[in-house]
């Protein structure tokens, strides 16, 4: 009985504090482009868990072909899903000379460190306490996906569906449909 309260605690806090399954999907056309990515990019200046080197601007994380920005946060479910796809996603885009990196949002600086200590991801993990980042791209909710192609135009902004990505990633690189296959699908498409 407890368990299933406590399941219950978490998907409540899911849809009203964090992960929100009900966000609105972004097609490339309706993507932020040019200048104002460019802005967010250069505005978004966060640290990284692993580092003691000052925070970075995204831009910096730019790959030759373009860059993977994560928005997650520490206790949605989803968000775990789309961690533990990493391992399977992250080789094949850097591959393609796209860079990965997570945003963690809205949890306090304990939580956060506690959090990546015991989950090493492979890629750089940044990180906002306050609600600024969320808001400068407007999250509505987590785990959100924005592809960011090597000149600056999201062609992708939308939930973990990874087949989605990997379509947005071939049409820009101009491959073949069918090109990128991730195994897994995303969180919550089973």
């Amino acid at each position: 009985m407890k368990f299933c309260f406590a399941i219950l605690v978490i998907m409540m806090g899911c849809l009203f504090g964090g992960c929100n399954r009900q966000q609105a999907e972004n097609s490339s056309s309706d993507a932020a482009q040019g200048p104002e990515v460019a802005q967010l990019l250069q505005q978004t200046v966060l640290p990284e868990m692993s580092s003691t080197s000052p925070a970075r601007s995204l831009d910096s994380y730019i790959g030759k072909a373009g860059l993977l920005v994560i928005f997650v946060d520490t206790h949605c479910p989803f968000v775990a899903e789309a961690k533990r796809d990493l391992p399977q996603i992250v080789p094949i885009l850097a591959k393609r000379d796209i860079s990965t990196v997570m945003v963690n949002l809205d949890n306090d600086l304990e939580d956060v460190q506690q959090h990546y200590a015991d989950h090493p991801y492979g890629i750089p993990v940044l990180y906002d306490t306050t609600t600024a980042t969320k808001d400068r791209w407007s999250i509505t909710s987590v785990p959100t996906l924005v592809y960011i192609t090597a000149d600056q135009r999201a062609d992708y902004n939308g939930p973990a569906s990874w087949q989605d990505l990997a379509s947005a990633v071939e049409k820009h690189l101009k491959l073949t449909a069918g090109t990128i296959n991730f195994a897994p699908k995303g969180p919550g498409f089973g």
